[in-house]
């Protein structure tokens, strides 16, 4: 993929803010049933109380898997992603995983790995004014070999809002994106709501160009939050990348970043990496 040296300004935008709870961890929802993944021959959405195993088969076709709206669904050794990485391309045009409305992820059981399908679009997405939780205590590795975010938006697509309360998540983004936040803008934008980050281990690593938590080149985010919750946060800015956590230059736009009770401002971490808390 050919490196992005140039930025165009960006028109501001108004950025609307959620309210998020991170009081506790999710639960599985009681009646459910086992979906795995190796035996599906089309196109799914998982219903709430799904429970998602197994590798989607790619060799013989590729198979859109979304989350429908409101759901909660569970992650229990499922792997999403391509056979090799030049099968990224402009034929499947979806996430790894697709959010369809709000949407809760419970990681629970075995490792679980998403990829993303097609170059635009970010690994794991969550449409524009919903709400994306990840809860639980098992472990999820999520790669961006595109232009989209691990967890997030694409180029030019817009993304709701995230919550991590839970799990180990391992997260790096694709080149001009963040790990955790929004896409490559271009001239197209890509924004992203809120990013709220209250439980877990969670190591964010932006791509070339990209941040860890936060903008995409170009791109925008609403609030950062970090609280004294989570076990371990890390991010890392990707090669040439301005910040680790926050905006992406002055072509990009954040809302207020907020780590341990401590206000950063609306800039950024210009640290190479930043990890909270702070160990001695």
């Amino acid at each position: 993929m050919k490196k992005i040296s140039t930025l165009k300004t960006i028109v501001p935008i108004i950025i609307t803010l959620a309210i998020v709870a991170c009081s506790k961890n999710d639960t599985a929802v009681n009646n459910h049933q086992v979906i795995d993944l190796a035996d599906l021959t089309a196109d799914y959405i998982a219903q709430d109380g799904d429970i998602l195993t197994g590798k989607l088969d790619f060799t013989n076709h590729f198979i859109k898997i979304s989350i429908a709206d409101r759901a909660t669904v569970t992650l229990n050794g499922v792997t999403i992603m391509p056979i090799k990485e030049d099968m990224v391309n402009t034929n499947f045009k979806w996430a790894g995983l697709n959010c369809l409305g709000d949407a809760t992820i419970l990681l629970n059981g075995k490792k679980n790995t998403i990829t993303g399908i097609h170059y635009n679009y970010p690994s794991i997405h969550i449409p524009a004014g919903k709400t994306l939780t990840i809860s639980g205590s098992d472990s999820l590795e999520i790669r961006n070999y595109g232009y989209g975010a691990g967890i997030g938006g694409g180029w030019g697509i817009d993304c709701g809002n995230i919550v991590i309360k839970g799990g180990i998540i391992n997260v790096i983004g694709g080149q001009s994106a963040a790990g955790i936040g929004s896409g490559l803008g271009s001239d197209f934008g890509s924004n992203c709501g809120d990013i709220t980050i209250c439980g877990g281990t969670v190591t964010a690593t932006g791509g070339y160009f990209g941040t860890g938590i936060g903008c995409g080149v170009q791109g925008t985010c609403g609030n950062i939050t970090i609280n004294n919750d989570i076990t371990r946060v890390t991010a890392t800015k990707g090669e040439l990348a301005p910040y680790c956590i926050g905006k992406n230059g002055d072509n990009s736009i954040c809302g207020t970043i907020m780590i341990g009770g401590k206000n950063y401002g609306t800039d950024g971490i210009t640290d190479d990496t930043f990890i909270y808390p702070v160990t001695e």
